[in-house]
């Protein structure tokens, strides 16, 4: 017994401290700002390759991510970034007349459609920077079809994005928690987004990711983009 609870304490351990050094990594690399998207990607990288694959190089894991993904993590939070400001700022600006007025402006219903579609944004980023650290796609594509995948799988969409809000809303509050909230928030949702993408890759290539012994006989299966695989397929 006494040997189990050691083994288990060292398990929680391995796993608090590297949360730990995944927040901070993510802190310190998203600090300029517009690095914020390739920090993100990096993050996702490292939860899946330490925490679940069990990869001790975690700053190594992080650096390389970060790296060989900061063109297209760039591109694309320059893009979610001034969306999600656009309507955000709207929303907030007419909400605000709105109050003004006491209500009687009429603009309750407008100020919430820009928030609704800020949400939106926020849900579509969650999707774009663990997306574009699994395949291996343009910019422009990684946008279009995460796009897509928020509706598409609209129930994980929902679950995730329950939280992603959870941790911001510890972390607004609590500030002292962002120590480990980045690395815990993406550790939670992982498994929910991998299994959203899975509809989208062969068998072979998601044992590969899950660090799996290959199949004896490959599948032959053309690679397919999310928004042109057919789901019952898989």
């Amino acid at each position: 017994m006494e040997k189990t609870g050691q083994t288990t304490a060292a398990g929680l351990g391995f796993y608090i401290k590297n949360m730990f050094l995944i927040s901070i990594f993510w802190i310190v690399c998203s600090i300029p700002v517009f690095t914020i998207g390739a920090s993100c990607s990096a993050a996702y990288r490292t939860v899946h390759r330490v925490l679940y694959r069990k990869d001790q190089e975690t700053w190594k894991v992080f650096r390389d991510s970060f790296k060989d993904n900061f063109k297209k993590g760039t591109k694309c939070w320059i893009v979610v970034a001034v969306l999600g400001l656009i309507f955000f700022g709207i929303g907030r600006y007419l909400f605000q007349l709105d109050w003004d007025s006491n209500g009687t402006s009429g603009l309750g219903m407008y100020y919430i459609m820009f928030y609704l579609m800020f949400v939106y944004v926020f849900l579509w980023g969650m999707y774009v920077f663990a997306y574009n650290i699994r395949f291996n796609d343009p910019a422009r594509v990684i946008l279009r079809n995460c796009l897509y995948l928020v509706v598409r799988h609209l129930l994980s969409t929902i679950v995730m994005g329950i939280i992603m809000g959870v941790f911001i809303y510890l972390t607004v509050w609590l500030k002292f928690v962002v120590v480990i909230t980045p690395g815990l928030a993406v550790f939670c949702i992982l498994k929910i987004m991998e299994k959203v993408f899975s509809h989208y890759m062969n068998e072979d290539d998601y044992r590969m990711v899950w660090g799996l012994e290959p199949l004896e006989e490959p599948q032959q299966e053309d690679e397919l983009t999310p928004v042109f695989k057919d789901e019952d397929s898989h």
